[in-house]
């Protein structure tokens, strides 16, 4: 799968930044980011730093789609509040409330359903798509 069908394209932030020292004052390091996490880093000259990234997102990866949903933090809080019940969980939403704009989690149960407390929109669980079923496999939980 190649990168560009492996990652949505909004989700992905670009950091560039100037050499420090004298050796390598023309050199700029890039670093794609995507959930939080560095994905792909590399060294260029600045003429070069598009073509790489271009390069990039048409490489094929074999391992297929293996980043990661959510953070650290948020894989830690979510696998210690589901622990008792992580048996009867079938999928995590992120929902967005239609009054205020906020967004919130939803844990989908056998039996029920589980929503969280609010937070601002963008602020958290960046990975993951507004009402998208996630499985806790495909969460890494």
């Amino acid at each position: 799968m190649k990168n560009k069908e492996k990652y949505n394209l909004a989700h992905l932030h670009i950091v560039g930044r100037a050499g420090t020292t004298r050796l390598d004052g023309y050199i700029t390091y890039i670093e794609i980011e995507y959930g939080g996490k560095i994905v792909k880093e590399y060294a260029c000259t600045n003429e070069a730093g598009i073509k790489k990234f271009l390069e990039w997102l048409e490489e094929d990866d074999e391992e297929g789609c293996k980043h990661t949903i959510l953070t650290d933090k948020e894989k830690a809080y979510l696998s210690v509040v589901i622990k008792p019940f992580r048996e009867k969980v079938e999928y995590v939403y992120k929902k967005c409330s239609e009054i205020d704009e906020r967004e919130y989690l939803e844990i989908s149960l056998e039996n029920g359903v589980i929503s969280f407390p609010y937070f601002e929109k963008g602020t958290m669980y960046k990975g993951m798509e507004l009402d998208e079923p996630y499985t806790l496999e495909e969460l890494g939980l």
